[in-house]
Order: structure tokens, then C-alpha cells, then sequence
């Protein structure tokens, strides 16, 4: 017995968690629908089961059964079905099989009408809230198969899609949502079938099974259309996590080399936020920075002096070579910069990164910030700025 009650509460807990996580990734996702009219049809099956979802909670149809009466019932099943065909028909177009979704509609619409005939017909008006039994009424019967058949036909077949198309897909992104629609579906699929299975057996832990089973499969429909939305906030992160890298390198090259900024910074800050509002582009325009001060830094240091940076031994404290060498030079062009000399001449510095290699390129530029301050740089510094004065005396 104690069993039985865990599993009605999770039960009820599932369908209740689901309603909630379908009705805030519709209010969330509405501004996106808006910009962009493609991603309508998602959005509409989503919302469609949000409200479906919701005649499951006894306040939601407690409060419907106020307004409709005895046409709740009714009405939620209505709503059920046509997130089933919505969802169906969004996974049939993702497939390919798009052509085939005028069927899937037709056939929809044929039992949605069997199934408002059958209920204004031959079912008793009685209260959504109340647990109607379907069995010794043979018009009741046909109608939960009418409506426990279409939403195992359409989960069934999402779920076959899904996978199938899931398993295939080479994008991360996509190849998660599928998968998260794919075992969404089938979930649903199994909550149906124990319905079902509770009809033919009276066997309780059915009856008490299906709603756990469907609300946890509405949460996989839920979480699997905000699969990009968490790719996006994780690619924010890392982003985020590469501008706090180069940050400090980017301001303190671009205080020396204005020209190679894109646009003036007004505050010490004033960067930085602006690009954690905008972290991918901020990644970039940094990198595009950073490349752009080298090239005048070249400037302002001789053959010769890169020559002497190149034959500065490694250190085992930093791992890129190149990078070590790169701040030698740069070091002592920074002070000839900062001391208004002329620049010898103007070549595009010779990094390791390109545009292009984002990945070496960041490392690159991190290795760099590390190797800046390094004794290493900082005695190359000396060691030219003594050698220009022996020179000139």
C-alpha cells in the first residue's frame, strides 16, 4: 500500500512538474517565436500540450469545470490531441516527411470529430474532476481506445522518427534534442498503454503508473526543445571564460596601439562589458585586436631583434616556445612605442595563430599574457634597451 501511494505522488508530482516546465518554455520562448516565424510550429505543440497538461491538475480543471461544465472533459482531450498531432507533425517535417503531414491532420481531425461525437451522443455529462469509468459502457470504451489509440499511434511514430533521425544526426545540438524528443515520445507512449492496460485489467499500479509516465515524458518534450538554449548559455560561458583570459593582454596592447581598436573605449571597463553582453563576438574582436596591436608592434622593432627573440631558449614553465619568443619582442616594442619613436617598418607579425584556428589562437594569446611579464621577456627587454645604448654612445 505504501508503494502505491509513493507512485500516485510522484504520479501527480510528474504531470504537475510538466504542466510547469511547458507553460515557462512557452512564455520563453514567445519572443523568439515572434523574430522568427519558423520556429512557430515547435512553439504551438508545446503550448497546445501546456494547456493539455494543465486539465491534469485539479485546481486548473476544477476552475475549467466552472467556465465549460461538463464539456471539460471533452475539451482537454481536444487539446491533448492536438499537441500529439503538433509534436507528430513538427518531427515529420524535421524528417523530411513533410508532405505526409496533411494525412496525419486529416486523420486527426477524423478522430477528434469521432470523439466529440461520441461524447455528445452517448457519454452522461458529468465533471472532468470526477474519475469517470469507462468500463460496462461500450460508447466509453470506444472512446478512450479512440483516444488512448491516436496518442500511442503519434508518440509511436515521433518516438520511431526521433531516434532513428536522432541516432543520425551529426549536429550536437539537434542529435540531443531528437534523442530528448525520442524518449519523451516513447514515455508518453508507455503512460497511454498503461492506461490502457487498467482498462482491460483493473490492475491499479496501471491506473497509478500512467500519470507518472506521461508527466515525465511532457518534461522530456519540454527540456528537449531548450537543448539549444543550454548549448548557447554554455558557449556564453566559455566564451566569457576566454574574454577573462585575454582581457587583461587585449587593454593593456590596445592602450599602447589605439589605432587597433574597432572603437575608443570610454571607461577602463567599458570594454569588458561590453563584451560579456555580447561574449561570442567579444571573443573575436579581441582576437581580431590582438592580431591587429601585433602588426604595429612589429613595427617598432628591427630584423635583428626578432632574430634575438627567436633564439631566446624554451622554459619548461611555459609550454609554447613561440609564445615566450613573441613577448620578448613585443616588450621592447612597447617601450619604443610608448617613447615615440618611428617605427623601423610595417610586416604582419609572425604568430602561430590565424584567423580561423580559434583554438590556437586563444592559447596562443593566453600563453602570451602569461609569458609577458615573465624575467625571461623582461631581461630580453634590458638586454636590447642596454644594447641601443651602447650603441648610440
Amino acid at each position: 500500500m505504501t508503494n502505491l501511494v509513493g507512485l500516485e505522488t510522484a504520479g501527480r508530482n510528474a504531470e504537475v512538474g510538466a504542466a510547469l516546465l511547458m507553460w515557462a518554455v512557452t512564455v520563453v520562448r514567445l519572443p523568439g517565436v515572434i523574430r522568427r516565424p519558423k520556429h512557430r510550429q515547435l512553439w504551438l505543440a508545446i503550448a497546445a500540450a501546456a494547456v493539455a497538461f494543465s486539465f491534469d491538475l485539479s485546481l486548473f480543471a476544477e476552475f475549467c469545470t466552472t467556465l465549460a461544465g461538463s464539456w471539460t472533459r471533452l475539451v482537454g482531450d481536444l487539446f491533448g490531441l492536438l499537441a500529439a498531432a503538433a509534436i507528430l507533425g513538427f518531427s515529420m517535417t524535421a524528417a523530411g516527411f513533410g508532405r505526409l503531414t496533411s494525412v496525419m491532420w486529416t486523420v486527426t481531425a477524423a478522430d477528434a470529430v469521432f470523439l466529440a461525437t461520441i461524447d455528445v451522443a452517448f457519454l452522461p455529462r458529468r465533471a472532468a474532476a470526477e474519475i469517470y469509468d469507462y468500463r460496462g459502457l461500450s460508447a466509453g470504451a470506444l472512446y478512450l481506445v479512440a483516444i488512448a489509440g491516436a496518442h500511442i499511434a503519434a508518440c509511436t511514430s515521433c518516438a520511431i522518427i526521433c531516434w532513428i533521425r536522432g541516432w543520425r544526426e551529426a549536429h550536437g545540438a539537434l542529435r540531443a534534442s531528437l534523442l530528448m524528443f525520442g524518449t519523451g515520445a516513447t514515455l508518453l507512449c508507455f503512460g497511454w498503454a498503461a492506461n490502457v492496460l487498467y482498462f482491460a485489467t483493473l490492475y491499479r499500479p496501471f491506473h497509478l503508473l500512467s500519470p507518472l509516465l506521461v508527466g515525465l515524458g511532457g518534461a522530456g518534450y519540454a527540456m528537449a526543445t531548450q537543448v539549444p538554449f543550454v548549448q548557447r548559455g554554455w558557449r556564453n560561458l566559455k566564451d566569457i571564460g576566454t574574454l577573462w583570459r585575454l582581457w587583461p593582454l587585449w587593454r593593456r596592447l590596445v592602450a599602447v596601439t589605439p589605432e587597433a581598436t574597432m572603437a575608443p573605449m570610454t571607461s577602463p571597463f567599458g570594454g569588458l562589458m561590453y563584451f560579456v553582453r555580447e561574449p561570442g563576438i567579444g571573443v573575436h574582436r579581441i582576437l581580431i585586436e590582438l592580431r591587429d596591436s601585433l602588426l604595429y608592434l612589429r613595427g617598432y622593432v628591427s630584423s635583428e631583434t626578432i632574430a634575438m627573440a627567436e633564439s631566446v631558449p624554451p622554459v619548461a614553465r611555459f609550454p609554447d616556445d613561440h609564445a615566450l619568443r613573441t613577448a620578448c619582442w613585443i616588450r621592447v616594442a612597447l617601450r619604443a612605442k610608448v617613447s615615440g619613436e618611428i617605427p623601423v617598418r610595417r610586416e604582419k607579425p609572425s604568430t602561430r595563430g590565424r584567423a580561423g584556428d580559434f583554438v590556437d589562437e586563444v592559447a596562443f594569446f593566453s600563453d602570451l599574457r602569461d609569458s609577458l611579464d615573465s624575467w625571461e621577456a623582461i631581461d630580453f627587454e634590458n638586454d636590447c634597451t642596454g644594447a641601443l645604448l651602447a650603441a648610440a654612445a
